[in-house]
């Protein structure tokens, strides 16, 4: 099982978390909850990222997003397998922590 840890006060991660909902598969359970939970559970505990758990698994910004991602329809399956490329990882990991740290202003 999945569980997706988001920031409950800020609207960017509310809208997202409605998209998601909208798409996701219901054979893949997935829950949402909110980001204070993690606190103290999650082995690295950052307030701008969001946390992915998959049993004892942590996904922590970039890479939960892009785990979300492959669980998707096919075009967002095959943008997180070309994100899986050594070279666009890190392009996503940023593009992520400025979205992350940007988030207020959207």
């Amino acid at each position: 099982m999945l569980t997706a840890y988001y920031d409950t006060d800020c609207t960017l991660c509310g809208r997202s978390m409605l998209w998601v909902k909208s798409w996701w598969p219901k054979q893949v359970p997935l829950q949402w909850r909110p980001y204070g939970e993690a606190r103290g559970t999650a082995p690295r505990w950052d307030p701008d990222e969001m946390l992915l758990r998959e049993g004892s698994h942590w996904y922590h910004g970039a890479d939960a997003v892009l785990r979300l991602m492959s669980e998707g329809p096919l075009p967002m399956t095959l943008a997180a397998a070309i994100a899986g490329l050594p070279f666009v990882r890190p392009l996503c990991r940023l593009v992520y922590m400025w979205i992350a740290t940007n988030r207020w202003s959207f």
